[in-house]
């Protein structure tokens, strides 16, 4: 499996069926499944989360990249469900 079906299947793993909040209380529409939690767990070191990055531009729009991290910044949007951090920052959310 390539690296783009890979990254679009667990990009569909965010969504589930209830609302998340970012900070301030904003409701977003940014859901994270229990597969996604689930999956979180197997992968991610205690303190990383999920970082979700977009990047703009070229012939096929846009390119989503995702990786663990373990730094929050000031201008991330965060999302949490059972503990499990999904992490976008303003300019890309």
């Amino acid at each position: 499996m390539n690296r783009s079906k890979i990254a679009m299947r667990n990009w569909r793993l965010l969504y589930a069926t209830r609302k998340c909040y970012a900070k301030d209380g904003v409701s977003t529409d940014l859901k994270i499944t229990d597969n996604c939690v689930n999956r979180l767990r197997e992968v991610a070191s205690t303190g990383e989360h999920l970082r979700i990055v977009v990047d703009g531009g070229g012939c096929s729009g846009f390119e989503y990249k995702m990786s663990l991290d373990s730094k929050i910044n000031d201008n991330d949007f965060v999302f949490c469900k059972d503990h499990i951090k999904v992490v976008v920052d303003e300019v890309c959310f």
